[in-house]
């Protein structure tokens, strides 16, 4: 058996002082629990050089390596066996610094911008840990678990990612298997050849049930989450999931199947178009739409068609314009499942043109049939089409931005014009009025507030389309003033979306309609409150369209309830969720009135730095106009201007720092 060997060369003396320092030193920098505290204070001087040492060099790796497999490479420690046999705890030791590890390298990676490269190393680092999280010992799950909790907290957003559901599942349809067909455990080893690790089994049957029931259990919670916030997303990653195996070859496959369904059937709020049954039988109906149009394009290609794609496409699209004209809902899903499935398809022969063509009539076809069938279809493709052609997102954004700036401009669903109102005793008032066409909006702004949570956390870009759609569609006007139509009230975008009169935009104020706008408007102030919009301007336009969408609504004389028992409930329960976040916005006010007095008086002073720059170098260069040392001079000068900039902008950053902590320590 090999023995630890980290001895080092030390003096035969040394101060008992010098040793305390030093063990001050490692519980300072790694934070450990009590029980860790106390090993520590008992570690030698070779042990606690040897601890210290690690410590700093895996985090120096952790934080500054380009490495994506950097932040792992503290486990190694943790698997060495001669480290496990050491009997001064410094095992124990190494499993606390692995965590403070990671949770400072997850300080850093939270202040990096979140492009494709950050974020395919998060997804690593998730199902990494998902990996340890089967280790055979039961100190490394336990530290594997931390961390992939801390993960989840600072990038939520891995929740509801493709990738790390399908490691997440697969792991558990794998050790699943392995639990059927190996009761006499002879499998020690179990291999993940997609992501190129293994991990080693307990020695007993009943150890692996044990640590397969806490991965089915945190699968469960994880999915439960990931559907709390994005239920649409995280239900087609299902759906793609089980297109992807053979349920027929796997005896596991229930276990599966249950999870999901219990995490589908365990959130609260699921409605009737939201319901397990709707999404697992999506599951038929995409792979039967995806063999028909695969099986299409083969059939073309064997007749010598140049083209298959681009006439399959006109075909389905002439297809669509027919069924929408006649209005069978039957023929209209036909058509938008066979169009959705020949997107997904052409991604394989990189068209652009016909992709955008595609792209742009699979978000339309809401338009072209505006009932709450249609948009219930339209979801599940989007979130099909979203799932599985995820380079295509923000073009997918920008028109879903732009259909729902035209809905606004034709008045459609909740932005119907409400119709005049005609008192009760009047002759004229024979009938009820009519009640506002706002089912589909309805299903439209539940998938918008899950893009809206999804964008939050993931995208900055998605956040300015989505910022710019509600500024086009919120309309300022309060009680049906008239504005001047010469007023500067057109607003337009370089993007797809294209100009809008805001003069002419409207929200029905009908009282079945109170539900919808106040999650429509909490949505949008929710995303006003998040940090990552850092530009005050928009923050300001946009709360002041929210208010005034809101009080436009109580413009008018009372209403008497119209909606049936369960709808008036989902209303008040939507009214008071947007109380709560209105009523919690004037921190969020108050915060930018801070940053904003505090960046005014920045700015005084950069200027008076840089008018004391230009005072000085006019006087010297008057007085040196005809020397050799102008040149010498201005780019001097110019040295000193920059170094100014630079310290009046940490000078802003400090002190928009110190602002905002006085601020939440007075609250």
């Amino acid at each position: 058996m090999k023995v630890l060997k980290y001895q080092i060369d030390t003096p035969f003396f040394y101060f008992q002082a010098e040793l305390q320092e030093i063990r001050v030193t490692i519980l300072s920098e790694i934070s450990p629990s009590p029980e860790v505290t106390a090993v520590i204070n008992k570690l030698e001087f070779t042990h606690c050089i040897y601890l210290l040492s690690v410590f700093r060099m895996e985090l120096m790796r952790a934080l500054h390596s380009v490495e994506p497999g950097a932040v792992h490479s503290i486990f190694q420690y943790l698997e060495d066996k001669s480290i496990r046999k050491d009997k001064d705890g410094i095992w124990t030791c190494l499993l606390a610094a692995a965590r403070t590890i990671f949770s400072k390298y997850l300080k850093v990676a939270s202040e990096r911008n979140l492009d494709s490269a950050h974020e395919r190393q998060l997804e690593l680092h998730a199902q990494f840990l998902l990996i340890m999280f089967n280790h055979h010992l039961k100190e490394v799950r336990k530290c594997a678990d931390t961390c992939l909790t801390n993960l989840i907290g600072s990038f939520p957003h891995l929740l509801w990612n493709g990738n790390v559901i399908n490691v997440a599942l697969q792991m558990l349809e794998a050790l699943s298997n392995n639990l059927e067909n190996d009761t006499d455990c002879k499998i020690m080893t179990l291999s993940f050849p997609s992501l190129q690790r293994s991990i080693q089994l307990q020695d007993t049957l009943d150890r692996r049930k044990l640590v397969v029931q806490d991965f089915a259990l945190r699968c469960e919670q994880i999915l439960q989450e990931a559907i709390k916030w994005a239920p649409g997303i995280t239900r087609s990653c299902f759906i793609k999931y089980i297109a992807s195996i053979n349920p027929g070859c796997s005896g596991s496959f229930r276990l599966t199947v249950e999870a999901i369904l219990k995490s589908l059937n365990d959130v609260s709020g699921c409605t009737n178009d939201t319901s397990p049954s709707l999404y697992l039988s999506a599951l038929h109906l995409r792979s039967l739409y995806f063999g028909k149009v695969k099986g299409m394009i083969e059939a073309s290609k064997t007749e010598e068609e140049t083209k298959p794609h681009e006439q399959l496409a006109d075909l389905f699209e002439q297809q669509l314009e027919r069924a929408c004209a006649d209005g069978c809902d039957r023929e209209i899903s036909e058509c938008v499942l066979r169009l959705a499935a020949l997107f997904i398809l052409t991604k394989e022969v990189s068209n652009q043109k016909l992709d955008s063509s595609l792209l742009h009539t699979l978000v339309f076809t809401p338009l072209k049939n505006f009932t709450a069938s249609t948009m219930r279809l339209c979801v599940i493709v989007w979130n099909w089409i979203l799932v599985a052609r995820e380079d295509t997102q923000l073009q997918f954004l920008r028109e879903m931005a732009a259909c729902w700036t035209v809905t606004a401009q034709d008045h459609l669903g909740i932005f119907e014009r409400d119709p005049e109102v005609v008192s009760p005793l009047s002759l004229q008032y024979c009938s009820p009025p009519k009640r506002p066409h706002i089912l589909p909006h309805s299903i439209w702004i539940y998938f918008l507030v899950e893009r809206v949570d999804i964008a939050k956390y993931s995208s900055r870009e998605q956040l300015d389309i989505l910022e710019l759609m509600f500024v086009q569609t919120l309309p300022l006007n309060v009680g049906r003033l008239r504005i001047d139509v010469n007023s500067p009230l057109c607003i337009s975008s370089d993007l797809s979306l294209c100009k809008v009169d805001l003069t002419h935009v409207t929200m029905t104020r009908n009282v079945e309609t109170i539900g919808l706008r106040c999650h429509f408007l909490n949505c949008v102030l929710s995303m006003i409150q998040r940090d990552s919009m850092s530009f005050h301007i928009s923050k300001n336009i946009l709360r002041q369209r929210v208010y005034c969408a809101m009080l436009d609504y109580f413009s008018v004389a009372a209403q008497t309830p119209t909606q049936n028992a369960a709808q008036l409930k989902n209303d008040i329960r939507l009214l008071i969720t947007f109380w709560n976040t209105l009523f919690s916005d004037v921190k969020y006010i108050k915060k930018e009135i801070f940053a904003s007095i505090d960046t005014e008086l920045n700015l005084e002073s950069l200027q008076q730095i840089l008018n004391d720059n230009y005072k000085s170098d006019s006087e010297y260069n008057r007085a040196d106009m005809q020397t050799h040392h102008a040149m010498t001079t201005s780019g001097c000068n110019w040295v000193t201007l920059v170094a100014a900039q630079g310290r009046a902008s940490s000078l802003q950053k400090n002190t928009l720092t110190v602002g905002q902590a006085l601020f939440f320590f007075h609250v």
